[in-house]
């Protein structure tokens, strides 16, 4: 064995054993390439001994004859790169479900029992550490889920076994994650890296054409709102029209309330069925925010009330007809 010295890049052997003046000694040493290229280094050797004036100063070692530009001690190839990497989101809003797209192709195939990509600094988002689902056009070369690490925003997709990601062509997959309830800028960068027959160095992803960083999320607004009416007359019919479109999905199963305050000047009494009429969306362009109550009327009173969907009526006479 020898003295490895990683901070000088040296080796030391010392012997236990002699050897003859004029011998022919060769060796081997096992070592790992870093990961940046580099031209073969100049390589000296040397010999100290305790013995005055037998020291040998430090003397080049070519390279030998017989061997090819390859083989030259740590001469090492560029590292591989994606030559594409592009991700970008598909929503920004609060708390809402966030398609994370990515697309890949490195400058060489890319292969191995245990090749991996890690995907790193999407941070922000709700979903917990554990497993997402990994889908899209060829998530067929990953195995179908991917390691989450929410703390570091890093995904990690190990291939799936015998699949390669290929360098002639671009690989999009997509995974689901879910945004914070609160909003947040863009990272500064999204990182990645994979290892397996050659690995990849980490490098900044880019955001697809028209796509932001992800997680990006926005403050919820009203996008539109406008209101109008028909008529102005004092004590006349009016008909207020109002519209408007937001930033968030509103649901009954999201317990969702459109309020309208300051409509100062109505002189219509309190009432919990209020007609509303839908202008839009129509029934067919799906279901309406608000069913039309035009064919309702229920009086909230002692003797005339609206429970467990059913309407209780008290005071009438008996055989009267409700009709």
């Amino acid at each position: 064995t020898g003295r490895w010295d990683a901070l000088t890049a040296s080796l030391s052997l010392s012997l236990r054993s002699p050897i003859e003046m004029s011998t022919l000694v060769s060796v081997t040493l096992a070592c790992n390439n870093a990961n940046a290229g580099q031209d073969a280094p100049l390589i000296r050797v040397e010999l100290l001994r305790n013995f005055p004036g037998f020291s040998m100063p430090p003397t080049l070692v070519p390279a030998a004859a017989f061997i090819t530009a390859d083989q030259q001690a740590l001469r090492i190839f560029g590292s591989a790169v994606f030559t594409t990497k592009t991700i970008t989101q598909s929503s920004p809003t609060q708390g809402g479900t966030n398609s994370i797209t990515v697309s890949l192709q490195p400058s060489v195939d890319l292969s191995g029992d245990y090749a991996a990509v890690t995907i790193s600094g999407v941070l922000g988002a709700s979903t917990p550490s554990g497993v997402v689902r990994v889908y899209g056009p060829d998530s067929v070369l990953f195995a179908s889920t991917g390691a989450w690490e929410q703390k570091s925003g890093a995904l990690v997709l190990l291939l799936a076994s015998g699949q390669t990601l290929p360098s002639a062509l671009v690989s999009t997959i997509t995974f689901d994650l879910t945004n914070p309830l609160e909003p947040r800028p863009s990272p500064d960068q999204v990182l990645i890296w994979a290892t397996g027959s050659v690995p990849i160095a980490a490098s900044p992803m880019v955001v697809a054409a028209g796509g932001v960083l992800p997680l990006k999320v926005d403050s919820l607004n009203f996008d539109v709102a406008a209101i109008g009416q028909t008529s102005a007359v004092p004590q006349g019919a009016n008909t207020l029209t109002v519209t408007f479109q937001t930033s968030a999905v509103m649901s009954r199963l999201r317990s969702s309330v459109v309020t309208l305050q300051g409509l100062v000047g109505a002189a219509t009494a309190d009432s919990v069925v209020f007609p509303v009429t839908m202008v839009s969306p129509t029934l067919d362009q799906g279901p309406p925010l608000f069913s039309p109550l035009d064919d309702l009327a229920v009086s909230s009173t002692d003797a005339c009330r609206w429970a467990d969907n059913r309407l209780l009526v008290r005071g009438l006479p008996a055989g009267a007809d409700l009709t």
